[in-house]
């Protein structure tokens, strides 16, 4: 009777416990309940949005499955309590320690997701900011652009239009190696048909998502246009050093060398004003925030 009384009060508590803890994580959402949103009538897409929306997601997920690893935890914690002998002790424990690692390693690979996001989150933002600064040379800045094929959907981090055409910019956000902090800058070496880093992986993936990006968005403001467009694919990796050795179709730089990529202050321009108000008319609709 005393055991079923104090696994009782444990179990209350242990709820009760868990229930709060919940409540104080998702906090910061309730508040964003209360009143209306005075920001109704912002509706361009910030650098990055994509990924801070799937951020929103992991950390949706990651207090999930705290809540259920608490909850596992607690209950393993109780069983020594039960009115049940050593080895019916030792059968429903090893039968809770299922689903305890389980949630357990989820909980793991969510934070581990988490951290790639939030890089790539800051690394575009990071490279926001300094494209957003050209348009004070008057330079026309679009982010996170939703696109839609018959097989996938996808984002193209930035668009920057200047006289000197359209450009579609691809951030990709990579750490740098600890043994070089310090010490010597890291690098990465382009070819004309892939990069090769400093720690010695090579790839050619980021290349293709660029052109593959660009070559999309010249046919889409092509087609909405109603005149040819075209669009150069720019590689921008913040935080290395960029040795270019070859040529390709698509541009590789560092956050440092974007404006004089999509800026070419000795040719005469490509784009006359009229069409750059037409690119940009289409890219406005694509960008609005829904």
């Amino acid at each position: 009777m005393f055991s079923s009384f104090v696994l009782f009060l444990v179990l209350m508590f242990s709820l009760i416990g868990v229930f709060l803890l919940y409540l104080w994580m998702m906090g910061r959402k309730l508040k964003s309940l209360r009143g209306l949103d005075p920001l109704g009538d912002f509706t361009m897409r910030p650098a990055g949005e994509s990924l801070r929306t799937k951020l929103v997601e992991l950390d949706e997920s990651i207090n999930e499955r705290m809540v259920q690893l608490l909850v596992f935890i607690l209950s393993i914690s109780v069983i020594p309590l039960l009115n049940l002998d050593e080895r019916q002790k030792w059968i429903v424990g090893s039968i809770a320690v299922i689903p305890t690692v389980y949630v357990a390693t989820r909980f793991k690979n969510l934070l581990i997701e988490r951290s790639s996001y939030e890089l790539g989150f800051k690394g575009e933002r990071y490279v926001g900011q300094l494209l957003d600064s050209l348009m004070r040379e008057g330079c026309h800045v679009y982010h996170d652009i939703p696109c839609e094929t018959k097989s996938a959907k996808f984002n193209i981090d930035h668009v920057v239009i200047s006289s000197a055409g359209v450009f579609a910019v691809e951030t990709k956000t990579y750490r740098k190696p600890k043994e070089l902090e310090g010490k010597a800058r890291a690098k990465v070496e382009y070819d004309g048909a892939k990069l090769h880093f400093s720690t010695g992986r090579s790839s050619g993936d980021e290349l293709e998502q660029a052109m593959r990006n660009a070559k999309f968005l010249s046919k889409l403001l092509t087609n909405s246009t109603g005149e040819p467009v075209s669009v150069q694919g720019i590689v921008v990796l913040p935080g290395w050093f960029v040795e270019r050795k070859g040529r390709g179709e698509a541009l590789v730089v560092n956050p440092k060398e974007i404006s004089q990529a999509v800026i070419d202050r000795r040719a005469s321009p490509k784009l006359d004003p009229a069409a750059m108000r037409r690119i940009c008319h289409q890219l406005g609709q694509l960008c609005s925030l829904k």
